[in-house]
């Protein structure tokens, strides 16, 4: 019976110890992963100088682009609007002795009438906003007045 008994602790201690190596192994198998998923982790990982910064979005705001004075009948140059819309700045002064008359439209690339700007025979300070963008040209009419118009892109 001993002889069984002390063959008993011999396979015991094999199977614990073959448990045990086993168990190491699984152990040590789980370490290489959680090591190389860790390493990927760090590669992927953008230093500090690496990082781009997140853009600001910086807000609209009117701005000048074109900008023209004079009197009589004119046609401006060709400006050219980028943003979704832009506001028309005038100020038309009667100078003449018997009155006179402020006029002025916006015209399209083509020629067209897109807008009249101002009309009138009386000074006048004012402006107007058109939703569109594109390239236009202003068509001015004055008797005895003089014109100043600014134009400005919301961008």
């Amino acid at each position: 019976m001993e002889a069984e008994t002390g063959k008993s602790k011999v396979t015991k201690i094999i199977i614990v110890t073959g448990t045990v190596i086993i168990f190491i192994g699984l152990l040590c198998a789980m370490c290489s992963v959680i090591a190389d998923s860790a390493s990927k982790n760090l590669q992927n990982t953008p230093s500090s100088s690496e990082v781009e910064p997140t853009p600001t979005k910086t807000p609209k705001t009117y701005q000048k682009v074109y900008e023209i004075k004079g009197n009589g009948a004119k046609n401006s140059e060709f400006f050219t609007i980028i943003g979704d819309k832009f506001k028309v700045k005038y100020d038309c002064k009667i100078t003449g002795q018997y009155g006179g008359v402020c006029q002025a439209y916006l015209l399209g690339e083509n020629g067209e009438i897109k807008e009249l700007l101002f009309n009138s025979t009386e000074s006048e300070v004012s402006e107007t906003v058109i939703n569109e963008s594109g390239t236009y040209q202003i068509k001015f009419n004055t008797i005895g007045a003089n014109y100043s118009v600014e134009v400005e892109d919301y961008r």
